[in-house]
């Protein structure tokens, strides 16, 4: 007898400590979502990432219960798919905090042809992207991204991921510790996704590449931040939730 889907999610779940399964399957399972899909698939395979990897944390960081679960963001004639020509924030919906200001760093990664415009009207030109300045969760003014359309905003995403694995592995590789599993890859990436500075501090405190370090007691007493701390909690959840939706088989990988 095969399992239900509440099975499968449980045992995700317990075997990752995840403080919860994440319902990003149900953003990318049907025709309604496929350019959505079909833009994290393409850029996933550009940056070396498991799609079903990628798409798990786009969707978590926003594009799922931000633009995916919204009515009307979607084409009201057939065959009533979501609409990728509409401009989108970075800020709201993929989690591209620092976009605007950090655009030097992320640009090896994204197409010759992606450009930062100066004002909306360049948008409506070859711009990808222009700055816009928000305030992010720790009340901080941040330089984020209001992009041209969904694809800008997906590559976007994709290449802040990318640069923040590969520096994960730099510094890994700095403090001596082994190649990392697909687990723990998939674990610092996202740590890393959501601070570099205090990810790293982490990183060396942790002593080690173990993905459940906090978990068995190092916090607080290796130093870690608070924030720090709830980002591990989305971390193994994160975790869980992309071994899910990767059972789920929406995506190729």
């Amino acid at each position: 007898m095969s399992k239900t889907y509440k099975q499968v999610k449980a045992e995700f779940k317990n075997k990752y400590e995840a403080w919860k399964i994440f319902a990003v399957a149900g953003y990318v399972n049907n025709e309604r979502e496929r350019p959505a899909k079909d833009f994290i698939e393409d850029v996933a395979k550009e940056m070396g990432f498991i799609p079903s990897y990628f798409a798990t944390i786009i969707l978590t960081e926003g594009l799922g219960i931000v633009y995916l679960d919204n009515d009307k963001n979607f084409h009201k004639t057939p065959p009533f798919q979501v609409n990728v020509d509409k401009q989108i924030s970075g800020f709201d919906v993929a989690g591209t905090d620092d976009f605007g200001s950090e655009f030097s760093r992320y640009k090896a990664y994204l197409p010759d042809d992606y450009n930062e415009g100066t004002t909306e009207a360049d948008l409506l030109g070859d711009a990808e992207f222009i700055k816009d300045v928000r305030i992010n969760e720790r009340k901080e003014e941040t330089v984020s991204a209001k992009f041209k359309n969904m694809e800008s905003m997906v590559w976007a995403c994709g290449a802040t991921l990318a640069h923040r694995r590969d520096m994960f592995l730099r510094h890994a590789t700095e403090l001596g510790y082994p190649t990392p599993s697909e687990d723990e890859l998939a674990y610092w990436t996202y740590i890393y996704y959501q601070g570099e500075g205090q990810a790293r501090r982490w990183l060396q405190s942790a002593g080690s590449l173990d993905i459940y370090a906090r978990n068995s007691g190092c916090y607080p007493d290796c130093n870690v931040t608070a924030d720090t701390r709830d980002a591990n909690d989305v971390a193994l959840s994160n975790l869980a939730s992309w071994r899910y939706l990767q059972w789920a088989n929406i995506f190729t990988e």
